[in-house]
């Protein structure tokens, strides 16, 4: 019931953000945050449907799958490894782990570790020079992973000291 809750309330708030955003962007002309954030839209008015129907256990999967895959997207093409936009992998991640326990925070941390792994390779790598490629390095790599897997990790622990206090709740 209350996984049901947190996926309604944040599948609608991603469903008005994404919303808002798409016809942001369509009016100043940007066509590649405008495919974003209608996907977003859709995808979200999508999931709700589903949760009508009571499809909770698959959505809760494909929620911030679907969140992580338009942030993956929306990083990749602006400013890679230095975009604002890093800091929302933790966020999926830990909603990854609310809506799917500890499966969730492994499964997200590790996708959220290779997809800036490529991303970061894809940068440094870049034959065209860029606003910031002279701070593309390997080191600077390194250290965005190191914090996405401490992130991970210090969910991990959230979550499962959560869950121990819920079952010691329930026992008592």
């Amino acid at each position: 019931r209350n996984q049901a809750l947190i996926l309604i309330v944040s599948t609608f708030v991603a469903f008005l953000a994404s919303g808002i955003a798409f016809f942001v962007e369509a009016l100043t002309h940007d066509v590649e945050e405008v495919y974003e954030m209608g996907g977003l839209a859709l995808v979200s008015l999508i999931l709700l449907a589903l949760i009508w129907r009571g499809y909770i256990r698959e959505v809760s999967w494909f929620f911030p799958f679907a969140i992580f895959l338009v942030l993956a997207i929306h990083v990749n093409h602006s400013e890679g490894m230095f975009d604002n936009s890093m800091f929302a992998f933790p966020a999926v991640i830990l909603l990854g782990g609310l809506l799917n326990r500890r499966r969730g925070i492994l499964f997200f941390t590790f996708l959220a570790l290779i997809a800036v792994s490529v991303m970061g390779i894809n940068q440094i790598n870049r034959p065209e020079p860029f606003l910031f490629s002279q701070y593309a390095t390997l080191s600077r790599l390194g250290s965005i992973l190191a914090l996405l897997a401490v992130s991970g990790g210090m969910a991990f622990l959230a979550i499962n000291n959560l869950l121990l206090g819920m079952q010691k709740l329930q026992e008592s």
